[in-house]
């Protein structure tokens, strides 16, 4: 889609505890979606992987004072039934949303 957005897949494993209490490798798969929302005039992405239960969604804006996206999470809590959110800042110190680069 001629780089309008960024695909990711993360694929590795890490250490979890397992039903008898030890330390065992377990498989994670994450995959997630950020680009540009024209019509909402922010950046937006999604998250979901095997270690959740529900998909994480953001939207924020571009800072070109600071150069970081700054960006408002939304996702569910399913073991407490509720909504959660958080933010976050990400850095994009490699090139300006004023070069071009979507």
């Amino acid at each position: 889609m001629n780089g309008r957005y960024v695909a990711m897949d993360v694929t590795g494993k890490m250490q979890m505890p397992g039903e008898d209490g030890k330390m065992k490798d377990v498989q994670f798969k994450g995959m997630g979606v950020e680009g540009y929302d024209n019509a909402k005039q922010k950046f937006v992405a999604s998250w979901i992987d095997n270690m959740s239960t529900g998909i994480q969604f953001s939207d924020g804006t571009y800072d070109p004072r600071d150069q970081d996206t700054h960006l408002h999470e939304r996702n569910r809590n399913d073991a407490r039934n509720e909504n959660a959110s958080s933010r976050s800042a990400k850095a994009d110190r490699q090139r300006s949303h004023d070069d071009g680069v979507a």
